[in-house]
């Protein structure tokens, strides 16, 4: 199969930079309106539409190990867990 190409979802890109600053500072900047507009192309505010459903996707690489890839699988399903019981 070649690189990018997955069986079950297609084509895929990913790209990635260590980014030499704090993290809260990042995680404002790309959340808010500038940041947003630069990430989503979008103007303004996210666009949201009230009791429509979201994607939210965590992926996580360099695991060591099949058992390692299973412990991480569990601790972000329990973090889906708790962000869907916090909307609640």
């Amino acid at each position: 199969m070649p690189t990018g190409l997955t069986q079950d979802a297609g084509w895929e890109i990913g790209v990635s930079r260590t980014i030499h600053r704090p993290p809260q500072a990042v995680w404002e900047f790309i959340t808010g309106p500038e940041g947003v507009a630069l990430w989503l192309g979008v103007e303004g505010p996210l666009p949201t539409e009230k009791g429509a459903p979201y994607l939210l996707r965590f992926h996580q690489e360099r695991l060591v190990s099949a058992a390692e890839r299973e412990e991480r699988r569990t601790y972000w399903k329990g973090v889906l867990d708790r962000v869907v019981a916090e909307l609640a």
